[in-house]
């Protein structure tokens, strides 16, 4: 990991035996950014001072491209950084613009797939926002009240003090860029404090005290987007819900659109920038399937009208989203294995686990057979471990492939609801417990009579 000096303005490359307490920024790209090869330039032509660490990289340039580019926005944000860093005690500080090699993919990979961990292992995040103007409107500097981790206890409070929403909200706070970009998702969910600074650097709030607006802002549960995400947290929200909270998101390269949701579901991948957002998201839904039994995972739905035409049920599509745009309205789904367990109780062993094999994917679902007006011989339902708030259970509608078992996820415009007595029964009936194949490599393809 590379840090930077906050008095030096050095980096230093540290291992995780070595790493101090640092700092970490959370900001959203602009043109003027500066680069770690901008960075090591900019070491190399300083003047040498007692506190000057070794200088492996000596490139020497001209004194206009240096002025040039100490005149940029990006170093300037930087500079900044590093100043109130060290007015707050900080002497080591982490910038993911000038902190990461990305001419090295093994640097790069590494990085996105410990960005999470960093962000978390950080002790302060500052969330500088560039279209944020507190001044202009009237928001008051504050301070870092009620901020200690320590100080919370188990239940979670949520903040109670005099926050005016309708002045951050005057002051751009709810349409920043920084609410609309991927990778802030994390850097919002892990550190174990976040204070926001608008473009003056002025302090404009915690995460703590402003986790009702943040909570309205990006529809994410205010005991979330108050507190750090931790692996409580992760247990108590399905995989569906934590893909609805970057379901409005965009990154500018399509594979980050998977890559940057690496650490809220704590997988790995391998990078392969290239393979397109469709594959890189695949690859993560492959990941989160390998440990995890959460059927929310294939609680998704499109929406576009032009991408499953008139007529739904007849559009075979893949069963696995190719986006989390897909999964925009599943923010209120629950999952709970142990309802399961209570409303499958009747029937013999049902098998929880499931697995990607090369027929599909192997699942025990109870199946429903339900008249359809789209489909002469009716439909049929795979209900899946979770409901709605309203206690109505879930199911994909599927339709055969094979005489082995093997189905495909059809109507992908829609999911079902049934609703399930305690019993396990539906309007008195028990549903057939099916071991089935769903197919996997799925395109969009309406059928032909």
């Amino acid at each position: 990991m590379k840090l930077i000096n906050t008095k030096t303005l050095f980096l230093h490359d540290l291992f995780d035996t070595q790493i101090p307490e640092y700092a970490i920024l959370s900001h959203t790209w602009g043109d003027e950014e500066i680069s770690f090869q901008d960075w090591r330039i900019l070491e190399a032509n300083r003047p040498p001072s007692r506190d000057t660490p070794p200088q492996p990289y000596l490139v020497t340039c001209n004194e206009g491209w240096v002025s040039q580019t100490t005149q940029k926005a990006g170093y300037k944000k930087i500079i900044d950084f590093c100043r109130l860093c060290r007015q707050d005690g900080y002497s080591w500080a982490w910038v993911d613009t000038c902190c990461i090699d990305k001419s090295s993919s093994a640097e790069l990979s590494e990085a996105i797939n410990s960005m999470y961990k960093w962000y978390s292992h950080s002790r302060l995040c500052y969330v500088f926002l560039t279209d944020v103007s507190a001044s202009r409107y009237g928001i008051p500097e504050v301070t870092a009240e009620d901020d200690d981790p320590s100080a919370w206890g188990p239940d979670r409070k949520l903040y109670s003090g005099p926050v005016d929403y309708d002045c951050y909200k005057r002051a751009g706070f709810a349409s920043s860029r920084w609410f609309k970009r991927g990778w802030t998702l994390q850097e919002l969910l892990a550190p174990s404090r976040v204070h926001f600074y608008d473009r003056d650097w002025k302090m404009i709030g915690t995460r703590f005290q402003l986790g009702g607006l943040l909570a309205d802002i990006t529809k994410i549960p205010a005991k979330v987007a108050s507190y750090p995400f931790d692996n409580e947290l992760h247990m108590s929200y399905s995989i569906a819900e934590r893909f609805s909270w970057a379901s409005s998101r965009g990154t500018s390269r399509q594979e980050d659109v998977a890559y940057c949701l690496l650490g809220i579901f704590n997988v790995h991948l391998p990078l392969l920038y290239g393979e397109g957002g469709t594959r890189a998201f695949r690859r993560l839904q492959d990941e989160i399937i390998k440990r995890s039994t959460d059927h929310s995972i294939l609680v998704w739905f499109v929406q576009d009208q032009q991408q499953v035409g008139d007529n739904a049920f007849n559009v075979t599509g893949p069963l696995l989203a190719e986006s989390p745009k897909a999964f925009q309205n599943c923010g209120n789904l629950m999952c709970d294995p142990d309802e399961w367990d209570v409303q499958m109780r009747h029937y013999k062993e049902l098998k929880k686990s499931y697995a990607i094999t090369n027929n599909g994917l192997d699942m025990e679902l109870p199946i429903v057979c339900q008249p359809c007006p789209d489909c002469f011989h009716g439909c049929r339902i795979a209900l899946l471990d979770c409901w709605t708030p309203h206690g109505e259970r879930l199911g994909i509608h599927i339709g055969s492939v094979s005489d082995t078992g093997q189905f495909e996820r059809k109507h992908c415009d829609t999911v079902a609801t049934i609703v399930m007595d305690e019993s396990g029964l539906i309007e008195g009936h028990s549903p057939d417990i099916q071991k089935i194949y769903l197919t996997i490599e799925g395109h969009w393809m309406e059928e032909v009579d």
